[in-house]
């Protein structure tokens, strides 16, 4: 049972609720329904000011110009807060902000509740270390450790938003498919650090050589993936895998030494309005386009064509050689 308790003095009063106040690591003012400030936390007035004077149009008077609710992103989110809790629209209002605050990039939550007593309570907390973390996280979740390209659950998730704008007729698409011919012997000969090198350095050349709208993800061990919308043509499809086999076939200078490989490419060509095809769909037909190439040599190429809307698919060599050798 709960041992009963003698009445606290208001001062007393008025110290633990500081306190307690402080331990929610929030700034807290306290505003009555003519905007008058009725309360100000220890943290809001080391952090913004102490003037509790009305609050006014501008709601600038109770808070420093130099204190994070001064910040232009805070003032008109907080003013469109107390306009529709006092109008009875609300009676809770949350929302995180992304702003600018002394030079650096910063998130805080705004918390706006009305008190069943009429007064306003406001809330300010600085979230910025808890959004770094958060989106620590999802980076590795969703991004290769060696190279720092999506991984494979980020490039399912991109292809398919691709695929979705194929459906609904945005534009023609291609996916390739690339591998590294010769990396097996690389890391027999040299090791698995100098093969670690390796991809970082064809993952470098590949970017370059890549449309600032392409995707780049490695799928796995010497795999990657490139999404391109907006082709034009297939032509274009191949001219995008030719510049991605003759960027690797300069020799790459390793710590342990030079070396030399080559690389084959699968991709597919998906014609915009096509609407038989799938995340699944296409990445099995540019994984064996893939194979179909690295059993005709080394620097090769071959294309798919899926005619979605005809509910076939047509694998045909490209007038410009792309089932055969790009080199």
């Amino acid at each position: 049972m709960w041992a009963e308790t003698a009445p606290l003095d208001p001062e007393r009063q008025r110290h633990l609720l500081e306190e307690v106040v402080d331990v929610l690591d929030s700034q807290v003012t306290i505003i009555s329904s003519d905007g008058t400030v009725v309360y100000l936390s220890h943290r809001w007035r080391t952090l913004q000011g102490n003037n509790r004077s009305l609050i006014t149009a501008h709601l600038g008077e109770s808070i420093r110009e130099d204190g994070l609710a001064s910040h232009d992103a805070v003032i008109p989110t907080l003013r469109d807060a107390l306009t529709a809790i006092w109008g009875g629209r609300y009676a809770h209002y949350s929302r995180r902000l992304h702003l600018e605050f002394l030079g650096k990039p910063t998130w805080v939550v705004l918390e706006v509740h009305r008190l069943a007593i009429g007064d306003v309570l406001i809330l300010l907390r600085d979230v910025t270390a808890l959004a770094a973390h958060q989106e620590e996280l999802e980076h590795r979740a969703t991004r290769d450790p060696l190279t720092q390209l999506p991984n494979r659950a980020l490039i399912i998730e991109e292809l398919d938003r691709a695929i979705s704008k194929v459906h609904d007729g945005q534009g023609n698409l291609g996916v390739l498919i690339c591998d590294i011919d010769g990396f097996k012997g690389v890391n027999d000969t040299f090791g698995h650090a100098t093969g670690d090198e390796l991809l970082i350095q064809v993952t470098q050349r590949w970017t370059q050589a890549l449309r600032p709208g392409d995707v780049f993800g490695r799928l796995g061990g010497d795999e990657f993936v490139v999404i391109a919308p907006g082709l034009s043509d297939s032509r274009e499809l191949h001219a995008i895998a030719e510049r991605l086999c003759q960027t690797v076939s300069e020799p790459f200078r390793c710590r342990r030494g030079m070396v030399t490989v080559s690389a084959c490419v699968g991709a597919v060509f998906i014609r915009s309005g096509a609407d038989h095809t799938s995340v699944e769909s296409v990445l099995e037909r540019a994984d064996r386009a893939l194979y179909g190439a690295k059993h005709e040599g080394t620097q090769c190429i071959r294309i798919t064509r899926m005619n979605g809307n005809a509910r076939a698919m047509i694998q045909a060599n490209e007038a410009s050689g792309a089932s055969g050798a790009s080199g």
